[in-house]
C-alpha cells in the first residue's frame, strides 16, 4: 500500500460522521499498521492531518504552528508546509 492511497483513508476517515475520539482512534489505528509495513511517509501524513484536524477546529495557524513544532519538532518552516498541506485536503 502507498502513501498516497493512506492519505486518501485517512481524509476519508476525517470525513466519517462520526465521534471525534472515534474518528482520532481508526486514524491511529491506520497509521500504526502503515508504520508496521514500512510505508514511507506515514509522519508527514500524520502531520498534516494533526494540522487538519486543528484547522477544522478553528485553530489559528500560529498556534498550529506552534504545536506541530513543539510535537514533532518541526522547523518552522516545515510547519507551514504541512499546514499548507493539510489546507489542500479536503475537511
Amino acid at each position: 500500500m502507498r502513501a498516497s492511497v493512506l492519505n486518501e483513508i485517512l481524509t476519508r476517515i476525517n470525513a466519517i460522521d462520526a465521534d471525534e475520539t472515534m474518528r482520532l482512534q481508526v486514524t491511529q489505528i491506520v497509521l500504526d499498521v502503515a508504520m508496521e509495513h514500512g510505508v514511507a511517509g506515514m509522519a508527514r501524513i500524520d502531520r498534516v492531518a494533526y494540522a487538519r484536524r486543528m484547522l477544522d477546529a478553528r485553530i489559528s495557524r500560529s498556534t498550529i504552528r506552534a504545536r506541530l513544532m513543539a510535537e514533532y519538532g518541526l522547523s518552522r518552516r516545515s510547519a507551514y508546509r504541512a499546514i499548507d498541506m493539510a489546507l489542500q485536503t479536503v475537511p
